[in-house]
């Protein structure tokens, strides 16, 4: 942590000194403010964040660091990305079917034709033959 170059600001609280602070961003920016890893807090700045539009990792930490440091912070958003319910449901990989089964004897043996065949009989079904006569009509499938 000595690479950090820490420092106190007026609120008391800690600050890292970074590179930046000849460029046009914000002093939250340049300067951003140390949080201990795993603490209460900084879950809460990483699920705040990841909630609101749920980055992937890599996006998650960028964002985060644009204003706190947290050492270890990788660590962190990857646990906590991976216990996201919504990121489960829209990552996970679809039902895998089970492999198929071979095929019964009566489908893959050499028969003669017609040596299986079915034949199912309908009706009576009532359909008007001129406009005010009916009659009956049968089917076979």
């Amino acid at each position: 942590m000595p690479r950090l170059n820490i420092r106190l600001d007026k609120e008391g609280l800690l600050r890292c000194k970074g590179r930046l602070g000849r460029s046009c961003l914000n002093d939250a920016a340049k300067h951003p403010l140390i949080i201990l890893q795993n603490s209460w807090l900084s879950e809460a700045i990483i699920r705040d964040i990841h909630e609101n539009g749920h980055p992937g990792i890599g996006h998650t930490i960028a964002l985060v660091r644009q204003n706190h440091w947290i050492p270890k912070l990788r660590a962190q958003v990857t646990r906590i990305i991976r216990k996201c319910v919504e990121c489960q449901r829209f990552n996970n990989l679809p039902y895998k079917y089970p492999n198929q089964s071979d095929l019964p004897n009566a489908r893959v043996q050499r028969s003669k034709p017609f040596e299986h065949v079915g034949l199912d009989y309908f009706g009576p079904l009532s359909i008007k033959v001129v406009e005010e006569t009916t009659g009956k009509c049968y089917g076979a499938i």
